[in-house]
């Protein structure tokens, strides 16, 4: 109704924009006492963090905070569209069919009012509007109340953000790990290995290494499986602090991808891992030897040759391999 009367109204962009936030926030804590001014200073903390210009967060926070005065002289054009709309919006039988299904969505919600903003207007934000801004004020508003909404509606918010919006809901995933029920992480998190955004995968790897001992070991080995096609030194640093409790076959797909990445720091630091874990029963020959053959093709001259004599010393079955490795480093033992 806002935006309606803003453009019969002719108002310039600018102000349709301040028409536009002061609707959004104006009824965010209808269900209190002073709802307008508490409504008025919650849009300027979100908009203050979002870099609006102090003018714009001005006007929309006095709009707000007058919406429901019968009393006072109204000085912008801003607040006089919100007080008309406000009031507009409140007749009508399609007004009156609304209101009674808000009723009976903020009793079942009763405690969880800023999120309900967050219900009231997701599907404008996600279905309808593109504008960066405006989905910014929906992830500012979820990401920052979700630990204080119940246990039930977060789980059911998260799950509509992740259809919607994966990057947002990994990054929730990451902050608030313990206040998900695993089945939901497990979701998400599959939900995010499909997509390619290297910020998504970064922040994966990241939740998996600090929670660790938490997932389910299949689940587990089944996220391992796929970020070591991603190599990068988080992926090292799990393989480094887990290695007894990663399966073989998953250690050797990942000490081959690593082998060959394109950070040389990660390809030595993997031949680390390999020396220091040599003679383990999770390392046969063949891995070693295929892991070695990898990682002498990717770095050529550039090769780690001290870690390199290790494993002559140590010995190496395979006699092309050995040679290899000793024509690249100068070697001066057959």
């Amino acid at each position: 109704m806002s935006m309606y009367l803003a453009q019969k109204e002719k108002i310039p962009v600018a102000g349709k924009e301040i028409c536009f936030l002061s609707a959004l926030f104006h009824d965010v804590f209808k269900e209190e006492e002073n709802h307008e001014v508490k409504g008025g200073a919650f849009a300027g903390k979100i908009l203050k963090s979002l870099t609006y210009k102090p003018e714009v967060i001005e006007k929309v926070a006095v709009s707000i905070a007058d919406h429901n005065n019968n009393e006072k002289i109204l000085l912008t054009i801003e607040a006089k569209i919100l007080w008309d709309a406000d009031k507009l919006d409140k007749v009508g039988a399609t007004a009156f069919l609304r209101r009674i299904d808000e009723r009976n969505l903020k009793r079942r919600l009763e405690n969880d009012k800023i999120i309900f903003l967050y219900l009231d207007f997701s599907k404008e934000i996600y279905r309808k509007r593109t504008e960066k801004k405006e989905q910014e004020i929906a992830e500012y508003a979820f990401s920052e109340y979700f630990k204080d909404v119940s246990k039930e509606l977060r789980e059911q918010i998260l799950k509509h953000v992740a259809d919607k919006n994966i990057n947002l809901a990994i990054e929730v995933l990451r902050t608030y790990f313990n206040l998900i029920p695993a089945s939901l992480r497990n979701d998400i998190i599959t939900q995010s290995l499909n997509t390619n955004d290297k910020g998504v995968q970064e922040i994966i790897v990241w939740v998996l290494r600090e929670n660790f001992d938490k997932f389910d070991a299949n689940f587990r080995n089944e996220v391992l499986s796929k970020i070591c096609e991603y190599p990068s030194d988080e992926v090292v640093k799990i393989i480094r602090e887990n290695f007894s409790n990663i399966p073989q076959q998953i250690l050797y797909k990942a000490f081959l991808q690593l082998s060959e990445a394109d950070d040389k720091s990660n390809r030595d630091k993997v031949m680390e891992i390999l020396d220091l874990y040599d003679k383990s029963t999770c390392i046969d020959e063949k891995m070693k030897e295929d892991v070695l053959r990898k990682y002498v093709m990717k770095s050529g001259s550039d090769v780690d040759a001290e870690i390199l004599e290790k494993f002559l010393e140590r010995g190496i079955l395979n006699q092309e391999l050995r040679q290899d490795i000793i024509h690249l480093i100068g070697y001066g033992k057959t």
